[in-house]
């Protein structure tokens, strides 16, 4: 009978330590360690990055992802934060990842636009660019707004430029809405001045033109 009333006992605690395992790691799935939720990691990873702290926030949004695979706002965060360490192939795998799993924001097409460009992948990087003004033509970023509207049209401009004189038109136009003053006629060969340089060509002088803007737009 002892022997009877041991085994007893012990059926009614083995669903009650496994009911208690479960949710320990149920707890623990959702908070991550430390006790932060998938939602305080990426908080923290933004206000990182947002100073500066590009190291901070690699480690804060990588925990969110750990938590939370799926986690939208964690992938767009770690591809600004890759973005920004040059880690390009991996910068659009997280931007991809963003969007895969349902980002409602154009910020991760906006970083995707400048990732594709430096890869480069010109016509995705174009059409990324667009996605964008397409939303908002006056989108800037909201973790960085010294990157905005003015970067997806260079974008353009650039990836335009690289695709071939076939696409200079759509270069131009791109050049005229950054600075309406550049004066450049691809037909009139005295107007191929950019700064106080003439150069030979009108190739010559639209590159010259668009590299110009680099140094006042951009964050």
């Amino acid at each position: 009978m002892r022997r009877f009333r041991t085994m007893s006992k012990r059926r009614h605690y083995i669903p009650a330590l496994l009911l208690l395992l479960t949710l320990t790691a149920t707890a623990c799935e959702e908070t991550g360690t430390g006790g932060a939720t998938v939602d305080e990691k990426i908080a923290l990873g933004w206000t990182a990055f947002e100073a500066g702290d590009i190291t901070a926030a690699f480690s804060r949004f990588n925990e969110a992802i750990s938590i939370d695979p799926l986690s939208a706002e964690a992938h767009h965060g770690m591809g600004w934060v890759r973005l920004l360490r040059g880690e390009l192939s991996q910068a659009q795998s997280s931007f991809n990842s963003a969007n895969t799993n349902g980002l409602t924001v154009t910020d991760a097409d906006a970083g995707l636009a400048i990732t594709c460009r430096d890869l480069p992948d010109l016509s995705q990087a174009i059409s990324k660019a667009w996605t964008v003004l397409t939303s908002s033509s006056s989108w800037s970023f909201s973790h960085r707004t010294s990157i905005d509207w003015k970067d997806m049209r260079l974008v353009i401009a650039q990836c335009s430029y690289r695709l071939g004189e076939d696409h200079f038109d759509d270069a131009q136009t791109e050049l005229d809405i950054l600075d309406a003053d550049n004066g450049l006629d691809p037909l009139n060969s005295g107007t191929w001045i950019v700064g106080s340089t003439t150069y030979d060509t009108y190739a010559e002088a639209l590159l010259m033109a668009i590299e110009a803007l680099e140094t006042t737009i951009g964050g």
